[in-house]
């Protein structure tokens, strides 16, 4: 088959695009698109826009009826084109990164990555600068053992040479002008990422536009560490970008330029920030650099793929359910051998869990609860296997947040599953985030790094988000910085009531005496403090639900800053928030598919869309296999990485969980399976409960103009933590 070129720019407007899945097999969809057009010649096909020239840079694709695209499940095929795209943007722009858990090899101008997520191991193989060129080939897809050793494993140059010598004829067949698609076409600002910024450059923002507090933030002196606080919705990305661009202005004029990182939690966010940040940018070519690096991939220094390791992280659902599998049967394994020596010290419900049957309630529940401790605890506290890790972890002082362990036997039968865990992800050769981050902690601690830091380090660090990071990461920031011994300039927005782990909490020695807090710890003492208090996103009606919830947090003993003052909603009144409860999760799963295809043409209207959100984890893995074959209508989210889909889907509804669209806003939620059996009653109860209220809190206020909530009967109706809401009218039910 012949290849697919596609020039520079037609690729920028095909990746901001939403198409149908199709247009890789027959191209009809592109005729759609403004200043896209489409020459077939015998060598290749050719996609490009009016304003390529015979030298512009491009991307060609090998096609095959087993491979690219054809062989590939239509459900499949956009994501592995944007992956190709994104080699090619990696070789065009040096400021682009590939993600980590694509697993790159490299070999000389050779790459190859993983061609999809978890459990499939097709990779794509490209050369970068074929001939000697400014291009990007993609010429294999598979399985093939020869793409992990790229030296071997070599391109058709012909196909490549034949592709590239066409190009200056099938420009030459471009028409003068062409017809305005009107009817059809995308518009390019529905798919950006406007609705923070609202079209405005930084000089629009700043300072006429800006809050009374988000002016005083982004105004206040570089000093010192500065924590940002505001509830969803209060503008604190938008604070930070503006922020982040006047250091860089500032640095500029007075002839002292400055590097500046931004870091974020998941890859999506990082390319959302930076897309800002191009919008607002007015000095784009200033001397200072603002660096826009997901903290992983920053961590990501060392060549994992070179010891055949492949990243294993929690924040996606295939990444979370292979973890949790893989603590199920760790924990069969422990039951069926090492058990017995720490059964008799152990308390009757720690045994009832420990013991609970595969694939029970309390199983699933002793899992998750394992993958909390594990990450949030062990991993945060860099704790490994050994001996001296043990007596670590044994000193562990226990807080309301964490799992309850009541005496040593019960923390020294988790260190034993820990172990094994452990073992486990060396034996399938994953290594997980925190191994990652641990490893980089390392680093920067070396000599090596001391005396790079000057050349190497950064002046400010932007933290967004940083809720959602760990004990572990958190100690990374300070030591990014070039000066040492300056007071640390690390900027950060905050709001832990959206942590949807015990990510944003303390961990102690019990051999401490000091009171410590969590910023302390992290080497980010006396950090001045500044609370938005004006939401911009949501009405009054739905704010007066989120209060509800947050009403609810002051019994649970959580950490400090979770008394983010809540603020008042500046938008315009709208509906009062429904609920709604029916009879089991297959009529809780009809009525959203049939709510969210109702709403979505209101919300269409205001140029927003519906995003169905799930608490229930085990029933999200059943909705979204439905989803995927019944409705391809609507977009499936199931990692942080995914929310990429939505710069080129349109208005399409959604189905996801809370956790996944942190820092996204949609004009109407249906949160579905809020239901009061998520907590279950007995020892454990107010462990969970917190977790629990983290995602609901997080629902809720992603919602926008409208908010309907369904719960099921069998798993104990609408949950509880919403009565007051109930009973003040603030939330009304739908029969």
């Amino acid at each position: 088959m012949i290849p697919i070129v596609v020039t520079e720019n037609a690729l920028h407007i095909l990746s901001s695009s939403a198409l149908a899945p199709d247009w890789l097999v027959n191209f009809d969809d592109l005729i759609s698109l403004r200043d896209i057009f489409i020459i077939a010649r015998p060598e290749a096909i050719y996609i490009a826009t009016h304003s390529c020239s015979p030298d512009t840079r491009i991307l060609i694709i090998q096609r095959q009826k087993q491979g690219l695209f054809e062989g590939i499940d239509s459900r499949d095929r956009r994501s592995v084109f944007d992956r190709c795209a994104r080699i090619a943007f990696r070789y065009f722009d040096s400021a682009v990164s590939l993600n980590p858990r694509w697993m790159p090899f490299h070999a000389g101008n050779k790459i190859s990555i993983f061609a999809f997520g978890y459990g499939r191991s097709d990779r794509i193989a490209a050369e970068q600068g074929p001939l000697g060129s400014a291009d990007v080939y993609v010429y294999g897809f598979g399985t093939d053992p020869k793409m992990q050793d790229l030296a071997t494993y070599q391109p058709d140059l012909d196909v490549y040479k034949r592709a590239r010598e066409g190009l200056p004829l099938a420009l030459s067949a471009v028409p003068l002008s062409k017809k305005d698609f009107s009817e059809g076409s995308i518009d390019l600002s529905d798919v950006e990422p406007s609705s923070i910024s609202q079209g405005f450059t930084y000089s629009d923002w700043y300072p006429l536009h800006l809050s009374k507090d988000q002016l005083r933030f982004v105004d206040n002196p570089l000093s010192g560490p500065l924590r940002l606080r505001g509830s969803a919705g209060t503008g604190k990305t938008l604070a930070m970008i503006i922020k982040a661009l006047k250091t860089k202005y500032d640095a500029d004029e007075s002839g002292d330029p400055k590097r500046i990182l931004f870091v974020t939690h998941s890859w999506a966010m990082a390319e959302n920030v930076d897309r800002l940040i191009s919008k607002m940018d007015i000095f784009p070519d200033s001397i200072s650099d603002i660096s826009v690096i997901p903290l992983l991939y920053l961590a990501n220094n060392r060549d994992y793929s070179r010891i055949d390791r492949e990243p294993l992280g929690i924040d996606s659902e295939d990444g979370k359910r292979l973890a949790l599998r893989e603590i199920s049967s760790v924990i069969d394994e422990f039951v069926a051998g090492d058990w017995i020596a720490y059964r008799s010290g152990c308390t009757e419900d720690f045994v009832g869990l420990v013991e609970a049957a595969p694939g029970s309630t309390a199983r699933k529940l002793f899992s998750w609860d394992l993958l909390v401790e594990f990450g949030c605890v062990l991993a945060a506290q860099g704790i490994l296997t050994h001996a001296a890790d043990r007596e670590r972890y044994l000193r562990v002082r226990r807080l309301r947040w964490m799992m309850p362990l009541d005496n040593a036997a019960e923390k020294s039968a988790v260190f034993a599953l820990w172990a094994m865990f452990m073992s486990a992800l060396r034996e399938k050769r994953w290594i997980s985030s925190d191994q990652i981050i641990s490893d980089y902690l390392n680093d920067l601690s070396t000599f090596f790094w001391e005396a790079a830091r000057q050349k190497n380090g950064y002046d400010v660090v932007f933290v967004d988000e940083m809720h959602l990071f760990n004990a572990q990461e958190r100690l990374i920031f300070h030591n990014l910085l070039r000066n040492a011994e300056n007071p640390p300039t690390v900027i950060m927005a905050l709001d832990p009531k959206q942590s949807p782990r015990e990510t944003f909490t303390n961990i102690s020695d019990e051999r401490d005496n000091g009171s410590e807090g969590i910023l302390e710890r992290a080497r980010l003492p006396n950090s001045e403090k500044i609370d938005l208090l004006q939401v911009y996103r949501y009405t009054p009606e739905i704010g007066r639900v989120i209060r509800s919830v947050h009403d609810a947090a002051p019994g649970l003993d959580f950490p400090e800053d979770w008394d983010v003052p809540q603020g008042s909603s500046s938008t315009e009144s709208g509906d009062i928030p429904e609920f709604r409860t029916v009879d089991g999760k297959l009529q809780v799963y009809k009525l959203a598919i049939t709510s969210a295809l109702d709403l979505g043409k209101q919300a269409q209207q205001r140029k927003g869309r519906v995003a169905i959100l799930c608490m229930d984890s085990d029933r999200f893995g059943e909705y979204l296999a439905a989803t995927v074959t019944q409705y391809p209508e609507i977009v499936t989210i199931s990692s942080r990485d995914d929310t990429e889909k939505l710069r080129y889907s349109g208005k399409r509804s959604i189905l996801s969980t809370p956790e996944y669209v942190a820092g996204l806003q949609f004009d109407t939620v249906i949160l579905i399976d809020a239901n009061e059996d998520q907590v279950p009653e007995g020892k454990y109860r107010s462990y969970h409960f917190r977790r629990f209220l983290s995602e609901l809190y997080l629902g809720l206020s992603r919602a926008e103009r409208k908010l309907l909530i369904i719960a099921s009967k069998d798993a104990g109706g609408i949950t509880k933590t919403l009565k007051p809401a109930i009973d003040a009218g603030q939330l009304k039910e739908v029969k």
